[in-house]
């Protein structure tokens, strides 16, 4: 098991006769062991993070030093559950990332930082502290030369900015599925749901029929839908909104007349759907998670 291998690489750091070889393979082995286990459950998963970042110190393995620092740190992250516990390791992230070059591994864990952070909200943190604490690791990864990591942050931008929607104003544009321009005029004064979907997502087709029962039901009174489709291939989704009559407003987010710079879905961090926002009719943000019936 994981453990055992974890283990195993501790007994051989303790041994005064182990060669550095030796030493340098169980630290390998060690990364690869605790990084797999983030997640687990192991109760003492973080004192055994710790223990290693002070073994790879000890042994001068220069090259796992900053690895096994932010290694450490992830568990933290993934350990935490009090928010002030949560901010101070937030801080700590925050820290270790601006002292040091920005590759995959720092990606990954300002990934998993700002994944933490909004699970965070989700239990109570303020929204303004969260979108802070987010924004503030985006930064080192959106002034990198590596793209994917560059995209990685502008999305982390994306999620600090629809976090801290609500009491706020939501800017929206883009194309509809048949390729006019969005008018927002047509919404003013009007309760609009924001649903990120896709036809190829289950959960949201599974969605649409609560989303029509409510738009049946309040239209009338000033209710409406702004669809937001991340779909890639465009004749899926004209094939669907023309097969199921949708009778809302379809934006294809993907469009060709939309820049990537430019799509709703990066510019408001949304890495998982459906995602339904709410906008009341004074035009600010109600609600980010707006489901069921």
């Amino acid at each position: 098991s994981l453990v055992s291998i974890s283990d195993a690489a501790e007994k051989i750091f303790a041994l005064e006769n182990a060669t550095k070889a030796q030493r340098t393979a169980a630290a390998k082995h060690q990364f690869e062991a605790l990084q797999a286990l983030i997640g687990s459950g192991v109760p003492d998963l973080p004192a055994r993070a710790e223990r290693f970042a002070t073994q790879a110190k000890e042994l001068g393995l220069k090259e796992l030093i900053r690895p096994t620092e932010g290694l450490t740190l992830q568990i933290k992250i993934a350990t935490t559950s009090s928010p002030q516990e949560f901010t101070a390791a937030i801080a700590m992230v925050e820290e270790f990332l601006a002292g040091g070059s920005i590759g995959p591994q720092e990606a990954m864990l300002a990934n998993s930082a700002a994944q933490a952070a909004e699970q965070m909200q989700r239990r109570g943190m303020p929204a303004d502290e969260v979108a802070t604490a987010i924004e503030t690791l985006a930064g080192p990864l959106t002034s990198s030369r590596v793209p994917q990591i560059a995209s990685l942050g502008e999305q982390l931008l994306g999620k600090a900015r629809r976090l801290g929607l609500v009491g706020k104003p939501m800017e929206i544009h883009g194309v509809t599925w048949d390729g006019k321009p969005l008018d927002m005029s047509q919404f003013d004064g009007k309760v609009v749901l924001v649903d990120f979907w896709a036809t190829w997502c289950g959960p949201c087709i599974a969605e649409m029929p609560n989303i029509r029962a409510n738009y049946d039901k309040y239209h009338d009174q000033g209710f409406d839908v702004i669809a937001i489709s991340i779909d890639t291939k465009l004749d899926a989704l004209n094939q669907y909104v023309q097969t199921e009559q949708v009778p809302w407003t379809v934006v294809a987010d993907r469009h060709a007349k939309t820049p990537a710079s430019k799509q709703m879905a990066t510019y408001y961090g949304v890495n998982a759907i459906p995602c339904t926002i709410l906008i009341g009719r004074d035009e600010n943000v109600v609600s980010l998670s707006a489901r069921g019936k």
